[in-house]
C-alpha cells in the first residue's frame, strides 16, 4: 500500500481540541503506516481495508447518495475513478476495462468521421453508464468519451465481474435501458432534415421538452455554430413561435 497522509495526530494529547486554539494541519498529519501501527493488531486489517475502500471509492455513503445499489441485485467491489478536465475517458483504440457510472461532471461523446472531423454525439451531465455496449459485444468502443469538467465515476472491473454481472437481472435491465436510450439518441442524430431549424425544433420538442436551457449543448447536438443557432432563435422569436426567458434561455410559445 502506497504511503499517504492521515490528519490525526496520535502523538499529541486530545486536549489540543479543547484549548481554544486553532491547530494547523501540519500538526495533525502523520503517515498512514504510522497511524495503523498504533491500532490494536486484531483490528488493524479491518481498519486498513476500510481506509483503502474509502480511497478507492467504495464508500457506502457514495453508493447510497447516488442510489447505485438500485441497479444491482448482488454485491460488488467498486473502485472510484477521477478524470481531469479534457482527459480522455474512453478511446476506440483501447479495449474497455471497466463499466463506469458517471456521478459528477460533464462529458462529451464523439467520433472522428472519414474526413478527420470530430462529430459530437451527445453531452451529458446526468448519471450515465460508460462501457455498457462494450459489455455486450466485447469489442473496442465506438466513440471517444472526454471529460469537459472534472468527472467522478464508480467503476466495476469487467475482468473480475463480468460473469457475475451476466447473472444479475437488475443490472441487465439497467444495461438494456441505457443501450436503448443511446440507440434512440444515435438514430435521432442520424435523421436528415432539410434545415438546421427543423433539427433544432425536433431537438427542442423531444429532448428539451420545449424549453432551451443551454445554447452550447444545443450547438453540440445539432453540429452547428453558435451564430447559426442564434439566427434561428431570433427568427423564431420574431415569428412569435418562441419566447426569450433570459440569457441563453428560450421556450416554445403556447
Amino acid at each position: 500500500m502506497r504511503s499517504k497522509t492521515i490528519l490525526c495526530d496520535i502523538n499529541k494529547p486530545i486536549e489540543l481540541s479543547t484549548q481554544g486554539k486553532d491547530v494547523a494541519e501540519e500538526q495533525l498529519a502523520v503517515p498512514d503506516y504510522h497511524y495503523f501501527s498504533k491500532i490494536f493488531k486484531e483490528d488493524r486489517k479491518r481498519v486498513e481495508q476500510a481506509y483503502q475502500n474509502l480511497i478507492d471509492g467504495h464508500s457506502e455513503k457514495v453508493k447510497e447518495e447516488y442510489k447505485i445499489d438500485n441497479y444491482f441485485s448482488k454485491e460488488y467491489e467498486f473502485i472510484g475513478i477521477e478524470y481531469e478536465e479534457d482527459e480522455t475517458m474512453i478511446n476506440p483504440l483501447e479495449k474497455t476495462q471497466y463499466i463506469q457510472f458517471v456521478l459528477e461532471g460533464t462529458l462529451l461523446i464523439s467520433f472522428i468521421d472519414q474526413e478527420g472531423r470530430q462529430t459530437v454525439v451527445s453531452q451529458s451531465e446526468e448519471l450515465c453508464i460508460l462501457g455498457d455496449m462494450e459489455f455486450v459485444d466485447d469489442l473496442n468502443p465506438m466513440f471517444f468519451a472526454e471529460a469537459k469538467t472534472k468527472v467522478k465515476t464508480l467503476a466495476l472491473s469487467l475482468k473480475d465481474n463480468k460473469e457475475k454481472l451476466n447473472q444479475d437481472i437488475k443490472f441487465l435491465h439497467t444495461l438494456l435501458n441505457s443501450i436503448v436510450s443511446k440507440l434512440k439518441q444515435s438514430s435521432t442524430n442520424q435523421f436528415v432534415y432539410q434545415s438546421i431549424e427543423e433539427r433544432f425544433l425536433y431537438y427542442l420538442k423531444y429532448y428539451c421538452y420545449g424549453s432551451l436551457k443551454s445554447i452550447e449543448e444545443a450547438t453540440n447536438y445539432l453540429h452547428c455554430s453558435r451564430r447559426q443557432l442564434q439566427r434561428i432563435l431570433k427568427k423564431l422569436c420574431d415569428e412569435g413561435k418562441m419566447i426569450k426567458e433570459g440569457k441563453g434561455k428560450y421556450k416554445i410559445k403556447g
